[in-house]
């Protein structure tokens, strides 16, 4: 920070917020050591930074664009779908393959043992009595244990498939509900997200409006300044009618330029389709100067071409309610009236 323009990097690059942590920490060192800091500047770059938001126009995402965020959301419910019930389906088989091994531990170690000793005594004892038949009884025994293998096969097969229907079902339920869990969930956020985007915008167009009628106010109060500050000025204090004892205000009349400057305060309210009509009065004749539509911002008016007659021969001046389109003569309530009072 060696000069002014190193400063006014740091200090521009800090109203932004994006300086770095080095810089950040020499421009905070620099602060406590006493640092002198142009004047005002920082302040102003962060009111200007404060307001970029409100003046970028927002960018609204394309149709196109929507639909293909939707349509990736879909494929991603898509896929993950598809991991669930490869999951389930793998985790179904090793839970099968288990249970298939284990039956057939149990059948080579209970079943066949003891149907091969029961055939064995059987032969022997029917060998000891006609060893003739004893290639029959054999053969019978062979294809009754041959029955009895496939009677048990069958009853294996049939619970294996029972058990895979079960499993399969199951896990047809689970992705089912996941499914719906996460439908409902990105349909929930998705409809939040709508709700906040029209908050926003509606917020962004409020400000918008307001930044735009301080924007308007601002510029008519530097012409009334400018008006003001012009040359000789008749001043006309205006008081509020019969009905409209809060009601005040006051004209400013340039006798060089023939124009003038209404202000009002607590104007008197009038109807939708009516506004203020200003008229000067001289020997008993209503001239009408302007018609003032009313607006609850703006509480200033300029008139132009006020007739530049002398102070002796204006008797009033005087506000009158009437239709917006205006009146030869006056129709309406007296809100305000008022004469000379002094000169500036």
């Amino acid at each position: 920070m060696a000069n002014d323009n190193q400063i006014k990097e740091m200090i521009s690059a800090f109203a932004a917020g994006c300086m770095d942590q080095e810089n950040f920490i020499q421009f905070k060192e620099y602060l406590l050591k006493g640092g002198d800091l142009p004047r005002r500047e920082l302040g102003e770059l962060q009111n200007t930074v404060a307001l970029i938001p409100i003046i970028l126009q927002q960018e609204k995402p394309q149709a196109e664009i929507k639909k293909k965020v939707a349509k990736r959301l879909i494929d991603l419910q898509d896929e993950i779908k598809e991991k669930i019930k490869a999951q389930k389906i793998k985790e179904t088989l090793a839970k099968e393959e288990a249970a298939r091994t284990a039956e057939e531990e149990v059948h080579f170690d209970e079943v066949t043992p003891i149907l091969t000793t029961k055939e064995i005594t059987e032969s022997i004892r029917q060998s000891k009595k006609q060893k003739t038949k004893l290639p029959n009884t054999i053969n019978r025994s062979g294809q009754a244990s041959s029955a009895i293998k496939r009677k048990a096969e069958h009853t294996e097969t049939g619970g294996k498939s029972s058990k895979l229907t079960t499993s399969f079902l199951i896990a047809a339920i689970l992705f089912l509900f996941a499914a719906a869990g996460i439908y409902l969930f990105l349909g929930h956020e998705v409809k939040n997200l709508n709700k906040r985007i029209a908050s926003l915008n509606k917020e962004m167009n409020k400000l918008k409006k307001e930044l735009l009628a301080n924007k308007k106010e601002v510029s008519d109060y530097k012409q009334l300044l400018k008006f003001l500050m012009n040359g000789k000025m008749a001043v006309i204090e205006l008081t509020g009618g019969k009905n409209y004892p809060k009601a005040r205000g006051r004209l400013y009349f340039s006798y060089e330029t023939g124009d003038g400057a209404l202000i009002l305060e607590n104007p008197p309210k009038v109807k939708e389709d009516e506004a203020y009509q200003l008229w000067l009065v001289t020997q008993g004749k209503s001239i009408s100067l302007d018609v003032l539509p009313p607006n609850n911002i703006r509480k200033y008016y300029f008139v132009f071409n006020i007739p530049r007659l002398p102070q002796s021969k204006i008797q009033l001046f005087r506000i009158t309610n009437e239709p917006k389109a205006g009146s030869v003569i006056p129709l309406g309530n007296t809100l305000l009236f008022g004469t000379f009072t002094k000169t500036e």
